[in-house]
């Protein structure tokens, strides 16, 4: 008769379960929170009233002007300048909407805008744009520089544009009322 073999104890075996997004262990990858200034994570409400809540991770630095006021090269006034120039530069050159300018408050750029709200927001950005470029009284190299950054979300390229920058940014918020 044949010997019988010992029977092999199973061994467990734990298989990972996918993660949903609602889990406690979902979280921005690794490559994305050494991007952009790493990320910023919000608490945002499933309904208006409701306690209940979603992680939603932002990029902490959305612009190259965002990153120089994280990495402390321009102050808030400056920041705040270069913004309101980003803001009109890019409905003007991209008709890209970035702020509601009437109340302030960001809004979606994919609601189409009325023929009214498109010629207000038009005239606004022409009149901050002509303000920028005439009467700040910037010069040729800081509104290069401040078109560079601001406008098509550049990197400057050494210290001395970084002053340059700083100069022309200077001038807006002084003119704008920001400092």
């Amino acid at each position: 008769m044949p010997k019988k073999r010992p029977k092999k104890k199973k061994q467990s075996v734990r298989r990972a379960k996918p993660q949903s997004s609602l889990s406690p262990l979902y979280g921005a990858t690794t490559e994305r929170k050494r991007q952009n200034g790493g990320i910023i994570e919000d608490q945002v409400a499933i309904a208006p009233n409701s306690i209940a809540t979603n992680r939603r991770h932002r990029a902490a630095c959305e612009c190259q002007l965002d990153a120089y006021r994280q990495a402390g090269k321009i102050d808030e006034a400056e920041h705040a300048a270069g913004l309101q120039f980003r803001t009109a530069w890019l409905f003007k050159a991209h008709k890209i909407r970035t702020i509601d300018s009437t109340s302030g408050m960001r809004i979606d750029g994919s609601n189409p805008l009325t023929p009214e709200e498109r010629l207000k927001q038009l005239n606004w950005a022409e009149k901050t744009l002509q303000q920028a470029f005439k009467e700040a009284d910037l010069s040729i190299a800081q509104t290069l520089v401040v078109t560079k950054v601001c406008g098509t979300d550049d990197f400057v390229g050494d210290a001395g544009d970084i002053r340059t920058l700083r100069r022309g940014l200077e001038k807006l918020a002084r003119f704008w009322g920001f400092s």
